[in-house]
């Protein structure tokens, strides 16, 4: 899937810089960094909520998400995955600890 928005951004910001424009000018590419921000953002809750569903520990531990990714993406998408999901693991922590008790900290 992130494929797919890394290839539809790589389009939009070629088409911009032919037109000499900034692809933050665009509708398009903030309207797809939007979309990828967010499908960043239901992945991480979603995994985070199965693992907890499964398995019911007590303590959670969340790794940074660098190690995650492969040398196929490109930066940009890169960079919407680390911080969005890093963002994410965050927000989730107080989340987490108030729904199941479950104590949680981040490497």
């Amino acid at each position: 899937m992130a494929g797919s928005f890394t290839a539809r951004s790589d389009r939009i910001q070629r088409e911009m810089q032919r037109r000499g424009k900034k692809p933050t000018e665009s509708r398009r590419y903030l309207r797809l960094q939007h979309r990828l921000s967010e499908y960043v953002k239901n992945e991480v809750r979603r995994v985070i909520n199965r693992v907890i569903e499964l398995y019911r520990p007590q303590r959670l531990v969340l790794e940074d998400l660098r190690g995650f990714f492969s040398k196929g993406y490109k930066e940009g998408a890169y960079k919407v995955w680390a911080w969005r999901g890093k963002e994410e693991v965050r927000g989730s922590k107080r989340g987490i600890w108030h729904r199941g008790g479950v104590c949680c900290s981040c490497l």
